[in-house]
């Protein structure tokens, strides 16, 4: 078996045990940065009569205790059955599995090839970027229609669109509009037998828009985890550097370069838990195209409904005029971490161990 099939099967195992442990995570992920918001105006006296009350602490308690629970994060986690936190796992597995296994796999053996044959040492950051962003561009080819049917599947079968909705009259008005009911940030695909459908959402992608819209969002995806993984590797890379060093000086009488299973957990979560902060922002842009087909809806501070295209520029600019600002790109930061870290942690550790003992295996035999 050559060095190629067993870097492909490690590859693979490793994208397996991510995505099994960590596919919980991601639906929150989605539906966190996708629920419609509105900022805190029903509350507009609180903070304002504070100083003045009697009741100052129990306020500041109750305002606090509403901004918790107004969190999209609480609010997916609280309302969302458990059940539901798997949908879109099938199509996730199948074109997750060759998404991460041809990144894991284009990765390092294009960090070898810039290595050996460009003179360009696996140890330098220029490697890294552009192994990294190579990596990204074919592995994309999987991760894009992925991401499309696994969001509108997690999206799907769910009244979380109107968690921040309060008055009644409006979810009944977001509800009639039948304008709008097919054109929501969470359009729902359901089957004839009334349960989400994964063939049913990909015969009308297919219906509506042709392969392209298997491919919406290809491009922000790029922009998404290009510098994504530009980050997490020149981190992670120099992670390992100082992380062997360490290891060699403290066991000199080892020969061996090879890091523990801790070690990889460690410096990938911590390497994935900046890049992912760095890269939340254009990531909510991306999941809101992906989920929607030519058009969605926000709501401003009145509880107006207004629709707009679904298209990067016009999402940022509602996103920034309806949701309250800048914050609103930090939506779904901290689910998104919560299901980055342990998903790369986990593919890179497994994926390392995997690599480390096979060229352990091919040395013995030499």
């Amino acid at each position: 078996m050559t060095s190629t099939n067993i870097n492909i099967i490690d590859s693979s195992i490793a994208a397996i045990v991510a995505r099994l442990f960590t596919h919980p995570l991601d639906t929150i992920r989605v539906l966190a940065q996708t629920t419609l918001s509105t900022p805190s105006y029903s509350y507009p006296s609180l903070i304002s009569n504070t100083k003045s009350s009697p009741d100052r602490v129990k306020h500041i308690y109750y305002f606090f205790k509403s901004t918790i629970q107004k969190n999209p994060v609480i609010q997916v986690i609280r309302q969302t059955p458990i059940k539901n936190l798997y949908n879109g796992l099938p199509v996730a597995t199948i074109l997750g599995i060759p998404a991460t296994t041809s990144f894991l796999f284009v990765y390092d053996t294009f960090k070898y090839h810039l290595s050996s044959n460009f003179n360009i040492k696996d140890d330098r950051m220029l490697n890294h970027i552009f192994s990294g962003t190579f990596a990204e561009i074919i592995s994309g080819m999987f991760w894009t229609p992925m991401e499309v049917i696994k969001s509108k599947l997690q999206a799907s079968g769910t009244t979380f669109q109107f968690r921040d909705i309060k008055n009644e009259s409006l979810k009944k008005e977001f509800v009639s509009q039948k304008n709008f009911t097919d054109k929501r940030i969470t359009s729902s695909y359901i089957g004839r037998n009334g349960n989400i459908n994964t063939l049913e959402i990909s015969k009308h992608i297919f219906k509506e828009e042709g392969l392209r819209g298997f491919y919406r969002g290809y491009f922000i995806t790029l922009a998404v985890f290009i510098p994504h993984s530009v980050t997490y590797f020149v981190i992670y890379e120099k992670c390992k550097v100082w992380g062997r060093a360490k290891y060699l000086k403290k066991n000199e009488l080892s020969n061996s370069i090879d890091l523990p299973f801790s070690s990889y957990l460690l410096y990938s979560g911590f390497s994935c838990a900046i890049a992912a902060s760095v890269s939340n922002v254009l990531d909510i842009v991306k999941t809101r195209t992906q989920v929607s087909s030519h058009e969605s809806i926000t709501i401003d501070d009145t509880g107006k409904l207004h629709s707009i295209k679904n298209i990067p520029r016009e999402i940022i600019k509602n996103m920034y005029k309806y949701e309250g600002g800048l914050r609103a790109f930090a939506k779904g930061m901290s689910s998104r971490i919560l299901w980055a870290v342990p998903s790369s942690s986990i593919s890179m550790a497994v994926f390392e161990v995997l690599k480390d003992r096979r060229n352990k295996m091919n040395l013995e035999k030499v």
